[in-house]
């Protein structure tokens, strides 16, 4: 591997890094303040807010997982990554809450995210295997 692919192979890794923060940390951060304002008022509904959270958080997770399953050896970390911070989000949001039971509910969530990003990553890894002996 030459120099430069090392150095993409870092940006990118950082740039999915980022976006994986953006993600599973402060969009469900965002949410949660954002309802809590408007709970208040009570003038809004914002059910859709928290169940948009729950439709995106699986699906970036199969994102993450077929983006790692390019290349499993240098991007394992990505599923990793997103779960822990969903995680760390979504502790921070019980805590603010009072409910600390939930972190049961919590991080049995998270290993779900975690594991549907790693069946994903090896999904994607056996199809680009696949699609390499083909051509």
């Amino acid at each position: 591997m030459t120099q430069t692919e090392v150095k993409n192979n870092k940006w990118s890794k950082l740039l999915w890094a980022i976006i994986s923060f953006v993600v599973m940390f402060v969009l469900p951060i965002l949410i949660y303040l954002v309802s809590y304002e408007f709970n208040s008022f009570e003038t809004i509904d914002l059910r859709p807010l928290s169940i948009m959270t729950l439709f995106i958080a699986p699906v970036y997770s199969v994102i993450v997982g077929v983006v790692a399953g390019k290349d499993i050896k240098r991007r394992w970390i990505l599923p990793v990554l997103s779960s822990a911070f969903f995680t760390i989000a979504a502790c921070v949001c019980a805590a603010m809450l009072g409910y600390l039971f939930m972190l049961l509910v919590i991080l049995i969530g998270a290993s779900i995210y975690f594991l549907v990003a790693i069946v994903s990553m090896f999904i994607s890894e056996s199809i680009y295997k696949k699609g390499d002996r083909v051509s």
